[in-house]
């Protein structure tokens, strides 16, 4: 039976990322003084994005900032401005009646139909005549002003950091009036950071990031996996009394979760309710078991990014995930068809006609089960000690290789 794990299991202080926190602490500091701007926060999942925001959060609610926050969720693509109804939301919250009035009042008309709920407490702006209509792209330009001068005038009285999370998720609507926004905060009090995955930038996203490019109004700040010493300093950190850790434990670790601080937590937690790592009067005793237990969060997290690709490119990840992170098409080849290659940049083009595997490939690795590749394996088709396949059989067409290179491309999104 599992051990109840009752202390946290989450790094207390912020590791491996002093340098991506000072740029975001400039940031904050150009905004005080009327230099405001947006910056756009990067990385795989798991990778630090939410806690650096949380810190930051906390810098800036030292110097006096008004947060406000809002997140995208995958339902959120179907469902218009959600985020920014959160963030209007979340302003008027702490309001009373009268000081919600006045933050509304030169836009109250415009926003009304989206605020249902506060429109019940302003009856006196609620008894306004409503507005004329106008042609829909004349109607969202409209609504982005007003949305867009609730922000700007708060930031006028102090400065305002406005975080919109998981941008990956959010609708075209959204995009376009933070897009609109984004060019009213240069020369304001107002700090516009948004969060997203690099691996899930979807065609609406592509072509917001490329506007900000080419208006140049985008400062970008793409945060990495952790090296092996930081994760060591995580580990030491996260475990009391390890003033050091117990031989091999930094390297399996590291090698399994490759600098991922979410995916470290978790990995821990389970080890340690599994009673593979205890503590002990000198420091920490670890049992290596004969296989890593994978967290449920971790295989759920898996399953929900498997599930958005195809059968084919599902069974390549599958293959993928016991080859190693390199093997060449023709061991690929030698496990399926090439229509089972199309796979989107979980698997990518290493040169040399080989294959390498990325961060969707590594989360994979905990979901491969009974992977087909091992049954090649035990049927003598392939050779996988040297990452090859064996010479092709007689009557066999190596020239189906050749077309398997243009066809790597569905499984990005993991």
């Amino acid at each position: 039976m599992a051990k109840l794990i009752h202390e946290s299991v989450v790094c207390p202080i912020l590791i491996g990322r002093t340098a991506e926190m000072t740029a975001l602490q400039e940031c904050l500091e150009a905004t005080m003084s009327g230099q405001g701007g947006v910056v756009l926060l990067s990385g795989e999942a798991g990778i630090g994005k939410s806690r650096l925001v949380a810190e930051l959060q906390r810098s800036a609610e030292a110097l006096a900032f008004q947060l406000l926050g809002g997140q995208c969720f995958p339902a959120d693509r179907s469902c218009p401005y959600a985020p920014l109804l959160d963030l209007v939301r979340a302003f008027l919250a702490p309001l009373s009646a009268t000081q919600m009035a006045t933050a509304l009042e030169p836009s109250a008309r415009v926003l009304f139909p989206l605020l249902p709920e506060q429109v019940q407490h302003l009856p006196e702006l609620a008894s306004l005549p409503p507005l004329s209509s106008l042609d829909p792209e004349q109607e969202q330009r409209r609504l982005f002003a007003a949305l867009a001068d609730v922000f700007t005038r708060a930031a006028s009285s102090r400065p305002v950091l406005l975080v919109v999370e998981d941008l990956h998720w959010c609708d075209e609507s959204t995009l376009e009036f933070l897009l609109f926004l984004a060019r009213k905060t240069v020369a304001s009090r107002l700090l516009l950071l948004l969060t997203y995955r690099g691996e899930e930038v979807g065609q609406s996203l592509r072509s917001f990031l490329a506007q900000l490019d080419r208006e140049h109004l985008r400062q970008d700040i793409a945060l990495v996996p952790l090296t092996r010493a930081h994760t060591g300093t995580m580990l030491r950190t996260i475990l009391p009394g390890a003033a050091s850790l117990p031989a091999g434990m930094l390297d399996a670790l590291y090698g399994l979760t490759e600098g991922n601080p979410f995916f470290l937590e978790e990995v821990l937690k389970t080890v340690l309710m599994a009673e593979e790592l205890v503590k002990v009067d000198d420091g920490w005793h670890w049992v290596r078991a004969g296989t890593w237990r994978i967290p449920r969060s971790l295989q759920d997290a898996v399953e929900l990014r498997l599930a958005r690709v195809s059968a084919d490119a599902r069974r390549v990840l599958q293959l993928a995930a016991v080859a190693g992170r390199r093997f060449d098409f023709a061991l690929a080849f030698a496990c399926g068809s090439p229509g089972c290659l199309s796979c989107r940049p979980g698997v990518s083009l290493c040169g040399s006609g080989t294959v390498g595997q990325n961060h969707g490939v590594r989360e994979a690795r905990c979901r491969a089960g009974a992977s087909p590749l091992r049954a090649a394996r035990r049927c003598g088709t392939v050779d996988t000690r040297h990452g090859r396949s064996p010479a092709p059989r007689a009557g066999g067409t190596p020239g189906l290789l050749s077309g398997t290179r243009a066809s790597l491309r569905d499984a990005r999104g993991l």
